[in-house]
This record gives structure tokens, sequence and C-alpha cells, in this order.
């Protein structure tokens, strides 16, 4: 799987935002009474926003 993601560095900080879309099913997620699209749909939005600061 490939995370596209924005890398901003300003100063002692930096911040990183992503997003993606997975198939659930793809990495085992969902078994059994949870293989089917609902209540979580098989098509799955991953967000990434992420901060960090130097110390």
């Amino acid at each position: 799987m490939t995370l596209p993601f924005k890398l901003d560095i300003q100063g002692g900080r930096a911040h990183v935002t992503g997003r993606t879309i997975l198939i659930r099913t793809d990495f085992g997620v969902g078994q059994g009474e949870w293989s089917a699209p609902q209540p979580v749909a098989h098509q799955v939005t991953v967000t990434l926003n992420l901060f960090a600061t130097k110390n």
C-alpha cells in the first residue's frame, strides 16, 4: 500500500498530511459476520494529519 503525503517543515515544526483509499478485506479486516459491506464499507479512507515539534 502506498500512502501519498505532503510534508511541510517550518523551523522546528513539521506537519504531514496524507490520504489514501484501501479495501479493508485486502488486509484481512472483516472476517465472518463482518465480511459484508455493512456496517463498515469495504472501501475505507485513511487520513493522516500529524504534527511534530523538534525539542
